[in-house]
């Protein structure tokens, strides 16, 4: 079924259209969920033919539609799926995977599609020993600091509270191998399946951690968030900072 867009959006696809370095396009975001509101913008991505030496980024009105566009050769792509991949992120795949194609001149739309399904699917590598061991030092010192600020008061505390819960966050989705998504749709990502399901994220594994952190979210409370700490480090192997230390190899 064809995608009904808005006339802005029609206008800005029919230029790119007719540019000869231009593949293929396709709509992607909340424009193609149940989830797409009267102040969300329309995100579309075109695809640039290969050889192509420059990429695009951009942000353009069109008969009072807000449009974001991305202009990326075949080969950037490509490169994106990999090196986000890397990051434990598959912002890029997503894109391609959620999005409707409006124009596919030579069917590599397509075929990408299928590529960012596979990337989709396909399991982040696991956190070593040395990564493991400094993310549970940071922990455990963010922590530290956070007990220093809050004897201080003033504002500063909701912001280094903030800080820890979303490096905490980050940090045990890593451990376990999964992807969250930005911090803005931190909320509904963990209270709502069908927005999961339309944006092609898994549900985080722990759901108990999951509570234990919406909860702290809400708080602000030192005692929640230290208990938080405690948890993902024992769920990390345990921590202890009298005699924690770690030798490596020099990097010069």
């Amino acid at each position: 079924m064809k995608l009904a867009l808005p006339k802005g959006a029609e206008k800005f696809i029919s230029k790119w259209k007719r540019r000869n370095c231009v593949e293929g396009i396709l709509v992607t975001g909340s424009y193609t969920t149940s989830f797409f509101t009267e102040n969300s913008d329309i995100d579309i991505y075109i695809v640039l033919s290969r050889g192509i030496k420059w990429r695009e980024r951009g942000n353009v009105v069109v008969d009072n539609v807000l449009i974001e566009y991305f202009a990326n050769p075949v080969e950037q792509i490509l490169s994106y799926f990999k090196k986000e991949h890397e990051e434990n992120e598959r912002t890029t795949a997503r894109m391609f995977a959620m999005g409707r194609i409006v124009y596919d001149r030579s069917g590599v739309v397509k075929e990408l599609k299928e590529i960012a399904r596979r990337w989709l699917r396909k399991k982040f590598k696991r956190m070593s020993a040395f990564e493991r061991e400094i993310a549970k030092y940071c922990i455990w010192d963010m922590l530290d600091e956070l007990k220093s600020v809050s004897k201080r008061g003033g504002f500063n505390y909701a912001l280094t509270y903030a800080n820890l819960l979303i490096f905490i966050l980050r940090t045990y989705a890593r451990a376990l191998r999964t992807e969250v998504p930005p911090i803005s749709k931190i909320d509904i990502y963990l209270k709502c399946e069908r927005w999961r399901r339309e944006y092609k994220f898994q549900e985080f594994p722990d759901k108990e951690f999951a509570e234990m952190f919406a909860s702290c979210a809400r708080s602000l409370n030192l005692d929640e968030i230290e208990h938080l700490c405690f948890y993902v480090l024992d769920k990390l192997g345990g921590f202890d900072i009298n005699g924690w230390k770690l030798r490596s190899k020099l990097v010069l």
